[in-house]
């Protein structure tokens, strides 16, 4: 049984065979309950209604430690798998949301520079269809 939030699509729950009263508690918490089978809740969202497998995203950076100068910066490698991966990706860096075309599956993000010290956390934009991440760049005087 498979428990997923209507607006959201994210899968909240899975458990293996019918439970009335789990799913009970998930309709009152205004969750869409279907039949499934026990699946990890972290590589699974229903997409269209039906379930389906995140596609795998990976970042890797040149180097995860830059100066916060506005100067130094990291280059952000976006590689996602798959035997057909899209034309492009919406990437989260920080706050911003970056459109990056893919070509075979990669592509790289514009250079990530910082002039005050700070985190800068890159991740998939959708995590609904992508699962991976999150980088995380450390800006420090």
């Amino acid at each position: 049984m498979h428990a997923y939030d209507p607006m959201s699509k994210e899968l909240k729950g899975a458990c293996d065979g019918a439970q009335p009263e789990q799913s009970a508690v998930w309709q009152a918490q205004g969750l869409t309950v279907v039949a499934g089978s026990l699946v990890p809740l972290e590589d699974y969202n229903y997409l269209g209604d039906a379930l389906t497998a995140k596609t795998a995203v990976s970042f890797a950076a040149d180097k995860t430690g830059i100066a916060a100068d506005g100067l130094d910066q990291a280059l952000v490698t976006v590689s996602v798998a798959g035997e057909t991966p899209p034309a492009s990706i919406e990437v989260l860096v920080g706050d911003t949301v970056e459109s990056l075309a893919l070509s075979a599956g990669e592509g790289t993000l514009d250079p990530i520079s910082a002039e005050t010290p700070c985190s800068i956390v890159v991740g998939p934009a959708d995590t609904v269809a992508f699962k991976g991440g999150p980088l995380v760049i450390e800006a420090a005087e």
